[in-house]
């Protein structure tokens, strides 16, 4: 990879901000985004920038979690639990919790069944 250096247009946002190719001209295809931040197409954290994840594993991760909510694993008053290893967590912490609910979400899940 190409080392670079970050340009901000002046706004709050780390949006439509553009690497720099080391001899300052511009690398126009490097249009950086929070979640793919050195343009490799791989999803990266801000609270873990080292570790990265596919855009499919984090479509998984997040469909995942909203389907947690539809079998009732809510709380009050956040919707998410403390468990910083269960998929329905209250912050993103990483994109590897889609196979982890804790013993608390486990006991909220309520499938109904009718005949």
């Amino acid at each position: 990879m190409t080392p670079f250096t970050l340009h901000d247009d002046g706004d709050p946002d780390f949006d439509g901000d553009y690497a720099v190719k080391s001899d300052s001209t511009w690398e126009w295809s490097w249009n950086l985004s929070v979640l793919n931040i050195d343009g490799d197409e791989l999803v990266n954290l801000l609270v873990s920038p080292s570790n990265e994840w596919s855009k499919d594993e984090v479509t998984k991760h997040v469909a995942t979690h909203e389907m947690g909510h539809a079998v009732g694993i809510t709380y009050t008053p956040s919707g998410h639990c403390d468990d910083a290893t269960c998929l329905m967590y209250n912050a993103t912490n990483n994109w590897s919790r889609d196979g982890h609910f804790c013993n608390s979400c486990r006991g909220k899940i309520l499938i109904k069944h009718t005949d």
